[in-house]
């Protein structure tokens, strides 16, 4: 069991013997950097909590060779998209990648339901949780389809950037997060950088402060 754990249970309202209920059900496991569950893999199916590392959750098309993140997963946070029974009508695979070493805690789908349906503070993060996620997956499809490159990659560093306002990431990476490609991307940064937006060095990108 982990500290970030079990205060994520305490901070679901879930009292001792709902919190000892739910971690029995669950288990830990490590993945390593680079390595991919598919919406056919049995791994990652419920509740999915980050004790360390981060993950990207995409859509892939075979028909066009493009991935597109949906959103990423950082220490401490959590989801549900990866449950099979939320997207068991919707004809497209979600996939994870793991972008770092990464220790998470799995509820499986089966176990999350059961509980839900016996702790109605479950059930209600639950569903708070799936609204909240649709609604980032939502948004972030509004911005895909209607606003401009550039303009998503700025919004993307501002998301990402550390307290020095820099990112570790190579433009591959920046690329496949936008679903784009590592031409048009890499075109797009250098022109940000002559109009003083950014600075680009090997496998970073800073923000220019204004």
């Amino acid at each position: 069991m982990t500290d970030s754990f079990d205060n994520f249970l305490k901070n679901l309202n879930l009292n001792e013997e709902q919190r000892e209920k739910i971690i029995k059900n669950s288990y830990q496991k490590k993945f390593k950097k680079s390595s991919r569950i598919f919406s056919n893999d049995e791994d990652c199916k419920g509740l999915v909590f980050v004790c360390s590392g981060a993950l990207r959750v995409f859509i892939a098309s075979n028909r066009f060779y493009k991935e597109i993140n949906l959103f990423t997963l950082n220490d401490e946070d959590y989801c549900l998209l990866t449950a099979s029974c939320i997207f068991k009508n919707i004809n497209f695979d979600i996939n994870i990648e793991f972008v770092k070493d990464t220790l998470v805690w799995i509820l499986p789908t089966d176990r999350l339901n059961e509980l839900s349906l016996e702790f109605l503070e479950l059930k209600e993060f639950q569903l708070e949780l799936m609204s909240k996620r649709f609604s980032e997956v939502m948004n972030f499809l509004e911005d895909f389809a209607f606003k401009p490159l550039n303009e998503r990659i700025i919004d993307f560093l501002n998301t990402n950037k550390n307290e020095n306002n820099e990112i570790k990431i190579t433009h591959e990476e920046l690329a496949k997060s936008l679903g784009s490609t590592r031409e048009v991307v890499s075109r797009i940064l250098k022109d940000l950088q002559n109009e003083n937006k950014l600075q680009l060095k090997r496998g970073f990108i800073t923000l220019v402060k204004h």
